[in-house]
């Protein structure tokens, strides 16, 4: 049986419900689909489903684990919004692409450092970020326009829901649940064996 048709089944709130089947339409998530391991590289994907700010947001995503670098590449994500009203959809579209990629750098590189004196991560080269090797290879973007409700927030919901879509993956790929940000090379390293 599919867990995510489970999932979606069992939700109480509808435009949760909406915003998740809504994703995983677009992603064309299969019931019979399966995690893959080739040589070193796993992939699997993960879902993720968050609800403030007066919005709701979904996000698929299927990532490659290598476990010998212990590189996680986001290799397909699709991110869904519904935030009530939309009154400029560029700009919920331009706030979403935003997200993604600052999601993917939050999941996988950024981490403040410090010794037991004061913060080590001073600068761009001690506090990495996603850089442009880490765009995903396709991105797609859903936006629910709900003109009976009140607008709500775009940035906020989306980006929660990266880092649990893609941590997701990871476990879907490796079956190793890394309970802590970011999924750094050295953790997969560490824990992925």
């Amino acid at each position: 049986s599919d867990p995510v048709a489970f999932r979606i089944k069992h939700i109480q709130e509808p435009r949760e419900k909406e915003i998740l089947e809504a994703v995983v339409k677009k992603f064309g998530w299969e019931a019979n689909y399966k995690p893959s391991k080739v040589g070193d590289v796993f992939t699997g994907r993960g879902v993720a489903l968050y609800n403030g700010y007066q919005s709701y947001a979904a996000v698929a995503c299927e990532v490659e684990v290598n476990k010998k670098t212990g590189r996680i590449w986001v290799k397909r994500i699709v991110v869904g919004m519904d935030c009530g009203l939309v009154i400029n959809p560029s700009g919920v579209k331009a706030a979403l692409e935003g997200q993604i990629m600052q999601g993917i750098s939050r999941a996988l590189y950024e981490e403040v450092q410090f010794d037991d004196n004061r913060v080590t991560s001073v600068d761009w080269n001690t506090y990495r970020i996603a850089s442009m090797k880490d765009v995903p290879g396709k991105v797609d973007i859903v936006i629910l326009n709900r003109p009976d409700k009140v607008s709500g927030g775009v940035a906020e919901p989306g980006l929660v829901s990266l880092p649990a879509a893609i941590a997701n993956a990871v476990f879907d790929a490796t079956k190793v649940r890394i309970r802590q940000y970011p999924l750094s090379p050295q953790r997969v390293k560490l824990f992925v064996v």
